[in-house]
């Protein structure tokens, strides 16, 4: 059984990131998102990654 991707827009995934800084509970804000607390994790980690390239021109290889 395959289980169909969700995809999510940027204005979703920014929204979610903001509102897991502003609180004190990454769960909490995923649970009421209804995703699971790693995947938001990781799209803050993608999120400081891009702001590093921009600021010190340093990007990682892709």
């Amino acid at each position: 059984m395959t289980r169909d991707r969700k995809y999510y827009s940027k204005e979703f995934k920014l929204k979610a990131i903001e509102l897991s800084y502003a609180r004190e509970s990454v769960k909490q804000v995923a649970e009421e998102l209804g995703i699971r607390p790693t995947l938001l994790y990781k799209w803050r980690s993608n999120l400081l990654t891009v702001k590093r390239c921009i600021l010190l021109k340093e990007c990682p290889e892709f």
